[in-house]
């Protein structure tokens, strides 16, 4: 039954995407995507502040990577090549299976792979990880819609429904990179 239904269940969350028609859209529903327990290019979270553990406060960390960790794409030994090579048959498997031609499918998933090469130049190692002083960023979001328009910072929040004036982010090298490549990056490659 699992085979015979093929891309069926997902299709409805395609046609959210295929209707995405500009940048705010494609924020609004990167806002909804938590909601429902996916990940996607912006991770919000809500936990203890880790200056105050009396309240809790919003925080949103590097994302957008499909392998465990940045150094998955930048690595050139023969494992870790082998990974990166697994994980581009798996996103051409994916094309494939909702339609794609399998040149279309293997275009689609190195341009994810591209995008998601981007992102991981601009996110923290490993061992910057484990600094928590150096993994503690909390700025108001109106000098976050200053800095990354393009993000939206305060409309993101509203349509996650967490409106706050102020946000952690930890690993803001990957937010700037976010928001630059919102202008950088076509809508249509987003929605790939």
């Amino acid at each position: 039954t699992i085979n015979q239904r093929g891309f069926e269940p997902i299709k409805h969350k395609l046609d959210q995407i295929d209707a995405i028609k500009d940048i705010p859209s494609l924020i609004n529903f990167t806002a909804n995507e938590p909601k429902v327990g996916n990940r996607s290019i912006i991770e919000f979270g809500i936990w203890p502040d880790n200056k105050n553990s009396n309240i809790n406060i919003a925080h949103v960390t590097q994302g957008g990577l499909g392998l465990p960790d940045r150094d998955y794409y930048f690595k050139t030994d023969s494992e870790t090549a082998a990974t990166q090579q697994a994980y581009k048959e798996y996103l051409k498997k994916l094309f494939t299976l909702t339609g794609s031609d399998e040149a279309t499918a293997a275009k689609n998933a190195d341009l994810v792979y591209g995008i998601e090469k981007q992102f991981a130049l601009a996110h923290k190692n490993n061992i910057e990880m484990r600094d928590v002083n150096g993994n503690y960023k909390k700025v108001s979001v109106t000098a976050l819609n200053k800095k990354e328009p393009n993000l939206g910072w305060s409309g993101f929040l509203k349509t996650i429904g967490a409106e706050t004036d102020s946000i952690d982010v930890p690993q803001h090298a990957y937010y700037e990179k976010l928001n630059s490549m919102l202008k950088s990056v076509s809508l249509n490659d987003w929605k790939i």
